[in-house]
């Protein structure tokens, strides 16, 4: 009975995409341009007082093999780059934020004396980065070279489809067979969205960017660092979609990837797996990265409420 409930959630987890070997994710390693060919040069470049450390955090269920797509690009724009590995499906978020991996990322970029620390974020990890950020900002430990965050397709405000899946019962007596699994996955239910105007016919359009009003609560949020948002538009899973308030990725809506602290926030046609290995997304993901915000260029504006 037990392998029936195991492969029921397998197939759960296929179908949204995720990866089940997360439990045997290797272990964070630190990389650069041509670091195992060229030891003396990436040395020197390394010590340079303006290098850039990038930490990558994948999301719910999957490794850092989903990341190393982006892990290549941005080693080839000559960023040193962590690709972090956690144990997304063993435990809690706050479980999670307390086990210390993001600190864990930072320890790494400074072993190499990174001027400046970002994070690249997908799903669940911009989460996990975020609130390990806020942590250590109420310790007074947080670093003061944290530069940046890009979140891709992160559930900022839950995600619809949680709520919508438990309402099954043979659903949720599958997952709570997975005390922490499940725990985790409800800590992403979302409240129903406020209505969304001019974003609800985004679907099919092209790549759209946030309108930062004026008057927008975003300018009177501070935190110390700089937060981009990339959501996609499209999805894969019709189904899981019809659960899903507006426009979609397949897994989050594009609402509930918006927070109120960021500065910036575009939206590309890809759906939740593809924003990870699309080249205008890491084309967006470089340019916030080194100028905090994302490329303007053939990009319709949307209002989105945080």
């Amino acid at each position: 009975m037990f392998k029936f409930k195991g492969f029921i959630f397998s197939v759960f987890l296929a179908v949204s995409g995720c990866q089940l070997n997360d439990g045997i994710a290797e272990n964070s390693r630190i990389t650069y341009s041509n670091l195992n060919s060229q030891p003396a040069q990436a040395a020197n470049i390394l010590s340079r007082e303006n290098s850039h450390c990038v930490v990558l955090f994948h999301g719910m269920a999957r490794t850092p093999l989903s990341m190393k797509w982006i892990e290549k690009r941005l080693k080839k724009r000559q960023f040193l780059v962590v690709n972090q590995s956690y144990p997304s499906l063993k435990h809690s978020l706050p479980e999670l934020v307390n086990l210390g991996y993001v600190e864990q990322g930072i320890n790494l970029c400074e072993e190499h004396h990174a001027a400046k620390i970002s994070f690249v974020t997908h799903s669940l990890g911009g989460l996990l980065v975020k609130d390990s950020l806020l942590s250590l900002l109420k310790q007074n430990k947080f670093p003061n070279n944290i530069d940046s965050i890009v979140m891709l397709g992160p559930p900022n405000q839950g995600s619809d489809l949680v709520p919508a899946l438990y309402s099954y019962s043979l659903v949720e007596k599958i997952l709570n067979q997975f005390p922490s699994t499940s725990q985790l996955i409800k800590q992403l239910s979302s409240s129903k969205n406020p209505d969304l105007g001019d974003i609800q016919n985004a679907k099919n359009e092209e790549t759209f960017n946030y309108n930062i009003e004026s008057n927008s609560p975003i300018k009177d949020f501070k935190v110390p660092y700089q937060l981009g948002i990339i959501a996609g538009t499209k999805t894969l899973n019709p189904i899981f979609s019809k659960l899903i308030d507006g426009p979609d990725d397949g897994k989050v809506s594009v609402q509930n990837t918006c927070s109120p602290e960021m500065v910036d926030w575009i939206a590309v046609p890809e759906n939740h797996t593809t924003l990870l290995f699309s080249s205008s997304v890491v084309k967006q993901v470089i340019s916030f990265l080194e100028h905090h915000e994302f490329e303007q260029s053939s990009q319709k504006h949307f209002n989105v409420i945080c």
